[in-house]
Parts: structure tokens; C-alpha cells; sequence
């Protein structure tokens, strides 16, 4: 089973990244709401006498959003760069959520997924791109891993 297409059809459950553009390893970033899915992979993390072995998916989203070099107000404490960092919170908590309620990526009838979950609690800004275009973008990357069992080998 193609395990990043079971994510990507996962992921487009949460409202953060269906009302964004969704990308696989590849994405413009000339706009605001996009949402890029990049950097896949899959380690062994145990191995079982009966052939079974525990699994890390992992992989990272990067969500660049609009920016605005205005101060915070404050009255009303707003500005558009809490309003964005808050939006991608809100990938991050809804994994958690996930994780909570044990709602699960489906990896097909030989695995059992153990966990979803995000490597930080909060977006993690890893640059601001500047484009031709106005407003420049801050990118923010998030982590999430999947813990799940393969049966596949077991005997």
C-alpha cells in the first residue's frame, strides 16, 4: 500500500490544509495558503521474532503564509502574522486530536498503526522567501510521524 498516498488523502481531512493548496515535493510559492507535503521516509525501529517489525512514516509539511511587518496592536493584540501562525497551529493540533480520538491513516490490512503524531508543540519558522511578488512568505515546517506494526513478513 502506498503509504503517502494514504497521508495525503488523510491529511486532506483537516481543514487547515484543505482550504490551502495541497503539493507533492513541489510547490510556487507565490501565494498565500499553500501547503506542501515533502521529505517522506520510513525506518525500522524494531524487529520481531515473528517476522512483524515497528515502523516510523515520517514526513514534513511546509505551509508558507503571508507576512506583514506591521507591530502588534495593542488593544486588541491582532496582527495578519498571529492570524497565520494560528492557522497553522491548527495542523498541528488537529494531528494531536487525531491521535487522541485514535483516528488513523489507513496502511492497509497488514499494519497497525500505533500513533500519529507531531515532533513540535507550536509551528517552527524556518525562513521568510521573499518573492517578486507581494507580501513576502514565512515558511513553516512541521513534523509528523506515524508509529505503526508491519505483519507484512510475519510468519
Amino acid at each position: 500500500m502506498n503509504k503517502t498516498k494514504q497521508m495525503i488523502q488523510y491529511l486532506i481531512q483537516c481543514d487547515e490544509i484543505v482550504n490551502s493548496s495541497l503539493y507533492m515535493n513541489f510547490l510556487e510559492a507565490e501565494k498565500d495558503n499553500t501547503t506542501q507535503f515533502i521529505s517522506e521516509s520510513t525506518v525500522t525501529l524494531s524487529k520481531y521474532i515473528d517476522g512483524s517489525e515497528q515502523k516510523r512514516f515520517a514526513f514534513s509539511i511546509a505551509d508558507y503564509r503571508s507576512i506583514t511587518y506591521n507591530n502588534i496592536s495593542k488593544r486588541s493584540m491582532t496582527n495578519e502574522n498571529l492570524e497565520k501562525l494560528n492557522v497553522v497551529q491548527g495542523i498541528i493540533d488537529w494531528v494531536k486530536e487525531q491521535n487522541e480520538i485514535r483516528n488513523f491513516p489507513d496502511f492497509g490490512e497488514k499494519c497497525f498503526v500505533e500513533s500519529i503524531d507531531t515532533t513540535e508543540e507550536t509551528p517552527n519558522i524556518t525562513g521568510i522567501q521573499d518573492s517578486q511578488g507581494n507580501p513576502p512568505l514565512a515558511v513553516y515546517a512541521i513534523t509528523v510521524i506515524v508509529d505503526y506494526i508491519d505483519y507484512s513478513k510475519r510468519i
